[in-house]
């Protein structure tokens, strides 16, 4: 049902749900604010698992919207 509808109205319907919910996008910002908060997760524990649970808490906590898988994954790993 969903996949019949228009990109824009699509875009349209998460722009509404982000700014309901009081969520935010991630921005530059937002992604250098993660690399640093991995580089201070990483003095506490360097196990991956930690490190991204930690992560996904943080974006909760402060209603970000997760970056891409991939995003959160290359830095673990390069600096891990």
């Amino acid at each position: 049902m969903l996949k019949n509808l228009a990109f824009t109205t699509k875009n349209d319907q998460k722009k509404r749900i982000i700014k309901y919910f009081g969520y935010q996008r991630s921005t530059k910002t937002v992604k250098n604010r993660l690399l640093q908060k991995i580089k201070k997760l990483i003095t506490i524990d360097t196990n991956p698992v930690y490190i991204f649970r930690e992560l996904i808490s943080y974006l909760d906590q402060n209603k970000i919207i997760s970056p891409g898988y991939t995003y959160m994954q290359m830095p673990i790993g390069a600096i891990v």
